[in-house]
């Protein structure tokens, strides 16, 4: 169990509903679907603030659901930012 693994199960366990994360650096995919699991497996939805530029950006929410109604798998990011956007938009 990595660090941030633990960190996020340990804010679960104390009630957290939502876990926000400032973030500035580069090489964003492997953090973001680092964070989409998180979400999932804590049960908690995960916010993501990183600054702009070339290989950063991508500021976004992912939801703890991954599954609709029918049993139908969904994606679980609600809001995405681009790579150059200092502002999320709905």
């Amino acid at each position: 169990m990595t660090a941030n693994t633990r960190k996020a199960r340990v804010l679960m366990l104390k009630g957290a509903e939502i876990i926000l994360v400032p973030n500035d650096c580069g090489t964003m995919r492997p953090r973001l679907n680092a964070l989409s699991t998180r979400a999932y497996e804590n049960m908690v939805g995960i916010a993501i603030a990183n600054t702009c530029g070339k290989n950063a950006g991508c500021s976004c929410s992912f939801s703890p659901i991954c599954w609709d109604d029918r049993g139908q798998c969904v994606d679980n990011t609600l809001l995405m930012a681009d790579a150059l956007s200092e502002r999320l938009s709905m």
